[in-house]
């Protein structure tokens, strides 16, 4: 009973540390704690993992609740990154405060990462991808006048 107790409050504690939903085919999550340690960077590592599969890697993160992070979160971002485009997307950070800033600065990951200031940035940033046939539309424009 008290090991079943004990996976109940884990996976409450899951969806309390991460909201998300589908905007304009992106899908925005937000981190809802003030500080990613290990315990919940574990649970990160599954929940947004099991979104980029969901949704062809186009995937936003919001940091702007986030303080403070350890050093396992990098590592998992980094690989989010990579499987966000194996899938044909793309991984976004956006609302750095000042700290996140400054460490992504620190540790190379905004050269790693797409960093945007704003979600308006973020849905501007992933027009071409929602929007495939717009690409293609203009791709068709380009060749005629080539031709």
């Amino acid at each position: 009973m008290c090991r079943l107790s004990a996976l109940k409050s884990k996976l409450v504690m899951a969806d309390t540390i991460v909201a998300y939903q589908d905007e304009e085919g992106v899908t925005i999550v937000t981190i809802d704690c003030e500080a990613v340690r290990e315990r919940q960077a574990a649970i990160l590592r599954v929940r947004l993992a099991e979104l980029a599969d969901r949704n062809a890697g186009l995937i936003a993160i919001s940091f702007k609740q986030v303080k403070g992070v350890s050093s396992a979160i990098i590592s998992d971002l980094l690989d989010l990154s990579i499987l966000c485009r194996k899938k044909g997307g793309r991984l976004t950070v956006f609302d750095l405060g000042p700290t996140m800033r400054e460490l992504f600065k620190s540790t190379g990951m905004d050269r790693a990462l797409t960093i945007a200031k704003c979600r308006e940035d973020v849905l501007r940033s992933y027009a071409p991808h929602r929007f495939p046939e717009a690409r293609l539309g203009v791709l068709k424009r380009l060749i005629g006048r080539a031709a």
